[in-house]
């Protein structure tokens, strides 16, 4: 990930924000202002920064998850035979292997693009799209 383009303030707003500190918080930690942090996220740089500290955090908790997967499965099977309460211990095993992505491939939440290309796409689409809409609606009050 190429930080080079980030401003010393935006190095500093990064972690906090993908370490899941509301925009006050990241604010007063950073000494910038809320209204900087939340023009910080649209800045495509930062966003897919942002979204490459977050997917990893993901892949290191999926990790440490799977890991412990044997753990788990001794211990949902344990239950299974020998629980006295083995509907919900058996539930809470089914959720464990859901998130791991290992019942529905699935592997979590996504993050959102790491490419800030991409990103500056999707805003100037957006933005058409907003523009486009509003062409429309004028048209519709019109006719």
């Amino acid at each position: 990930m190429d930080l080079s383009k980030l401003t010393g303030p935006q190095l500093k707003v990064l972690p906090l924000l993908a370490s899941g500190k509301s925009n006050k918080e990241c604010a007063e930690e950073a000494g910038v202002s809320e209204s900087s942090v939340s023009k910080m996220k649209n800045i495509p740089h930062f966003r897919a920064a942002l979204n490459w500290l977050r997917r990893e955090a993901l892949e290191r908790t999926v990790s440490q998850i799977q890991m412990q997967l044997p753990l788990v499965a001794a211990s949902v099977i344990n239950i299974a035979i020998n629980g006295t309460e083995e509907k919900s211990r058996l539930e809470a095993g089914k959720l464990l292997f859901q998130f791991a992505g290992l019942l529905d491939g699935k592997r979590g939440a996504d993050t959102g693009p790491t490419n800030a290309a991409e990103i500056a796409a999707s805003q100037k689409l957006a933005g058409e799209s907003e523009t486009l809409a509003a062409e429309i609606a004028g048209w519709a009050k019109s006719a």
